[in-house]
């Protein structure tokens, strides 16, 4: 997406600055870091821009080719409450309400209500609600939503060096730390990547 982002940039003679206005974030150095890949872009700032720049999400998203593609169609997608985004806890498992949310994969998506701070720093605070695209591979540095042993979830940073996972916070608050697993002893289940949040629901 950062080569799609920057073009689009470039052919409308646009600044980070003035895109970084546009689409309400703090600083310049916003835009930056999506273009250079050090920061995954929230999925409502993604519609942000591309209706900024009148194309579709798929096309920013290097999903499409077309930039002329229809956006989807906003479809409802289910909340789910909490999990915890600080110390491992238990994820409840019932719905909780529906959110309006738009994507062309709705059927892979849930939502998932956020518990602590620990992640507010990637646009997770307390009590918003994480949009998760269901699925089973996670890329380092992603944000992902992983399952320990039978009953614990939680929303962190991803990384892995051989039999070690890494969930890191993302968090204002520095008494939050590395939570490190061995695969050798510890169940891991992926359950999903965070694509996207809902801050005020």
């Amino acid at each position: 997406m950062d080569n799609r982002l920057r073009e689009l940039r470039k052919h409308h003679n646009v600044s980070q600055k003035e895109l970084a206005d546009a689409i309400g974030a703090n600083s310049a150095v916003v835009i930056s870091n999506y273009e250079r890949n050090k920061n995954d872009i929230p999925m409502d700032n993604a519609r942000k821009i591309a209706e900024f720049f009148n194309c579709s999400l798929d096309y920013l998203l290097n999903r499409s080719s077309d930039v002329k593609e229809v956006v989807p169609i906003s479809t409802k997608i289910p909340i789910y409450g909490s999990v915890s985004a600080g110390y491992p806890t238990f994820c409840e498992q019932f719905i909780e309400g529906y959110v309006q949310f738009d994507s062309d994969d709705s059927d892979l998506l849930f939502g998932l209500r956020i518990n602590g701070n620990s992640m507010d720093l990637a646009g997770l605070p307390n009590n918003s609600v994480a949009i998760v695209r269901k699925q089973s591979a996670i890329e380092d540095d992603e944000i992902a939503v992983v399952r320990v042993e039978d009953d614990e979830a939680l929303v962190k940073k991803f990384y892995k060096r051989g039999n070690i996972v890494t969930l890191r916070p993302c968090s204002s608050d520095p008494s939050f730390s590395d939570q490190k697993f061995d695969l050798k002893k510890t169940n891991l289940n992926i359950i999903g990547k965070v694509v996207g949040a809902i801050i005020h629901f």
